[in-house]
C-alpha cells in the first residue's frame, strides 16, 4: 500500500516536472538540456511547499480560531519558498552551467521572486488538487461499499443470524415452560418482543447507542439461558463509563451469536461462553471467548463462516485505521479480541 503511494506520488511530480519543462521551452528544442537542469535544481523547493502545506500546516490551520495563522503562513511562506528556489538555482544553475549569466545577476531580484511564487503557489494547488480529487474518490468508493455491506448484512441477520431455526427452538422452550406454567415464560416473551423491537426498528440506522447494543445482548442471552438452561454456562459482564458512545448496529452481536453457535455444541464437554464489554472515553474493548469440541484442521478454522467475514468486512469499513480484531485458537477454547477507538458520541 505504501509503496503504491510512493508510486502516485513520483508520477505526479515526474509528470508536473515535464508539464513545466515543455512550457518553458516552448516551440524549440534548442535549450531543452539547460531547462531541464534548471528545473532540477527548483523542483525540490515546490515538492517541499507542497508537502509542508497539505501534511502539516493545512491540518493544523483548519482547527477552530488557526485561520489568521492559516493566512499568514501562506503570505510568508511563498515568499520564503520562492527565495530559496532563486537561491537554489543560482547556485546550483546559473553558476555551474550558466557562468555568464551568474555573474551578472542577483539573488535577490525581486521580480524573479514574484514570479517564482506564482510558479510555486501553482505546484500546490495542483498537488492539492489532485489529492482532494483522489480523497474524494476514495471517500465516494468507501460509502458506496459501507452502503452495500449494510444491505447485505441487514437481509443476512433476518435470515442467518436470527435464523428461523433459532426462532423454531426458542418459541418451542417457552411452549414448553407455558405447559409447566414455569413463570419464565413471560420472561421469555419479554425478551423476544425486545429482540424483534431492536432487528426491526434499530438495524436501518447507521449508529445506535452503546446501551442498545447492551440490551440486545443482554436479551439474546436470556432467551438462550432458557433454551440451555444448566447445560452451558454463560458469563456476561459489561462496565459502560462511557454510555453516549455510538457503534453500527449488531457489529458486537455477530460475535455473541457465533460463540452459540460453536460453543453451545453437545460434544464440547463442559461448554462455557464468557463475553466482557467496557467504554472508556471514546473507546471500546470487547472479549468474547466460548468452549470448542476440538482444534479445526490445519489450515481450516470453522470459525471463520459467512458471520465472522461479514463482520471483518463492516469493521474494515466502518472503522479502518481505528479497530483492531484478533482471533485465537487455543485447545478446547476460541477467543475474539476487538478494540475500536475514536468512536462518535451522542451529543
Amino acid at each position: 500500500m505504501l509503496g503504491k503511494r510512493w508510486i502516485r506520488h513520483c508520477f505526479f511530480w515526474l509528470s508536473y516536472y515535464l508539464i513545466l519543462t515543455v512550457y518553458f521551452m516552448g516551440p524549440s528544442y534548442e535549450h531543452l538540456y539547460r531547462i531541464l537542469l534548471y528545473l532540477a535544481t527548483g523542483i525540490p523547493v515546490f515538492i517541499a511547499y507542497s508537502y509542508l502545506s497539505m501534511y502539516i500546516i493545512i491540518p493544523f490551520g483548519l482547527r477552530p480560531g488557526k485561520l489568521k495563522f492559516l493566512i499568514v503562513y501562506f503570505i510568508f511562506a511563498s515568499v520564503i519558498f520562492s527565495m530559496l528556489f532563486q537561491i537554489s538555482t543560482h547556485f546550483l544553475f546559473y553558476r555551474y552551467f550558466n557562468p555568464s549569466f551568474f555573474a551578472d545577476s542577483r539573488i535577490l531580484n525581486y521580480a524573479e521572486i514574484a514570479g517564482n511564487m506564482i510558479w510555486i503557489i501553482i505546484s500546490f494547488l495542483m498537488f492539492a488538487s489532485a489529492k482532494l480529487i483522489r480523497d474524494y474518490l476514495l471517500e465516494m468508493k468507501r460509502k458506496n461499499e459501507i452502503e452495500k455491506i449494510n444491505i447485505e448484512t441487514e437481509l443476512s441477520l433476518l435470515t442467518a443470524q436470527l435464523h428461523p431455526h433459532f426462532l423454531f427452538n426458542t418459541l418451542n422452550n417457552l411452549y414448553s415452560l407455558a405447559l409447566s406454567g414455569s413463570p419464565k415464560t413471560v420472561v421469555g416473551l419479554q425478551k423476544i418482543s425486545g429482540l424483534m423491537k431492536y432487528i426491526l426498528y434499530e438495524c436501518g440506522q447507521t449508529e445506535i447507542s452503546i446501551k442498545k447494543e447492551v440490551n440486545l445482548i443482554d436479551n439474546y442471552l436470556e432467551l438462550e439461558k432458557l433454551r440451555y438452561d444448566k447445560r452451558l454456562t454463560v458469563t456476561f459482564n459489561s462496565k459502560l463509563e462511557n454510555e453516549s458512545l455510538l457503534i453500527a448496529p449488531m457489529i458486537l452481536f455477530t460475535f455473541v451469536e457465533n460463540c452459540f453457535k460453536h460453543g453451545s455444541r453437545k460434544a464440547s464437554g463442559n461448554s462455557f461462553i464468557n463475553i466482557a464489554l467496557s467504554t472508556s472515553g471514546q473507546k471500546l474493548v470487547f472479549h468474547a471467548e466460548n468452549s470448542v469440541a476440538e482444534l479445526p484442521p490445519i489450515g481450516k478454522n470453522e470459525h471463520n463462516g459467512l458471520g465472522l467475514e461479514n463482520v471483518k468486512k463492516r469493521l474494515e469499513f466502518l472503522y479502518p485505521s481505528n479497530h483492531s480484531l484478533r482471533f485465537e485458537v487455543e485447545v478446547k477454547r476460541f477467543r475474539i479480541d476487538l478494540e475500536i477507538e475514536n468512536l462518535n458520541e451522542t451529543l
